[in-house]
C-alpha cells in the first residue's frame, strides 16, 4: 500500500542508492540484473533499512516463500545458490 501522496523523487533516489550501494547486484544470488525494492513490510516505506534490493526472479521466490522467515530465507539462498541460479537461467532464459 502505498503512503498518500507518493514521493516519486524520494522513491526513486532511494531505489538508485540501495542499487548503488550493491553495485547494481541482486543481494541474494548476487547476478547483476534488473533490481527491484522488496520490502519487509509497509509501516516505513521508504525506510532503506526495511527494503532490499533484488532481481526479478529473487523476488517472485522470496514472495512465492512468504510463511518464511527473513533469516531462513537467507539461509536457503545461501545454500542452493547455484541451483537457484540454473533454475533462474532456465526459467529467464538467460
Amino acid at each position: 500500500m502505498l503512503p498518500k501522496p507518493f514521493d516519486e523523487h524520494r522513491w526513486v533516489r532511494l531505489k538508485i542508492k540501495l542499487f548503488a550501494q550493491q553495485d547494481w547486484h541482486c543481494l541474494l544470488c548476487g547476478r547483476k540484473a534488473p533490481l527491484v525494492l522488496h520490502h519487509r513490510n509497509y509501516n516505513s516505506y521508504f525506510d532503506e533499512r526495511n527494503v532490499i534490493a533484488i532481481c526479478q526472479p529473487c523476488h517472485q521466490m522470496w514472495h512465492a516463500m512468504q510463511s518464511i522467515s527473513w533469516q531462513i530465507k537467507h539461509q536457503i539462498f545461501d545454500a542452493y545458490k547455484p541451483e537457484i541460479m540454473a533454475m533462474w537461467k532456465k526459467r529467464w532464459n538467460i
